[in-house]
């Protein structure tokens, strides 16, 4: 019995932690980040400023990295795959965007 209690306590934490680390960082733009760090860490001016040029970086960084993985993938695929590739991808960000996520394509 203390073993199911035990398993099923590490089950909600590891869901719920799951959950949040889904939600808190992905669907949000790089001022509401900092706004809700700033709240809920009480961050000092300079530390706010700090933390929205890490995340504009990281921002700027994913987004090169996404067109070369964009990019990378073309190039092994044929001109029929290529099509269909464009196709999935167009179809992903469309549920994205219907799910409310700000993030660009995978």
């Amino acid at each position: 019995m203390k073993r199911l209690i035990v398993i099923t306590v590490m089950m909600c934490f590891l869901g719920g932690f799951t959950a949040f680390a889904n939600v808190s960082h992905e669907g949000m733009n790089v001022g509401k980040k900092v706004e809700k760090m700033k709240t809920q860490l009480l961050l000092t001016p300079d530390q706010e400023s700090q933390v929205k040029t890490i995340l504009n970086d990281y921002k700027d960084k994913m987004k090169d990295l996404k067109q070369e993985k964009k990019d990378r993938i073309s190039a092994v695929l044929t001109p029929e795959q290529r099509d269909k590739h464009e196709a999935m991808m167009k179809e992903w960000k469309d549920k994205k965007m219907k799910k409310g996520d700000e993030n660009d394509e995978d």
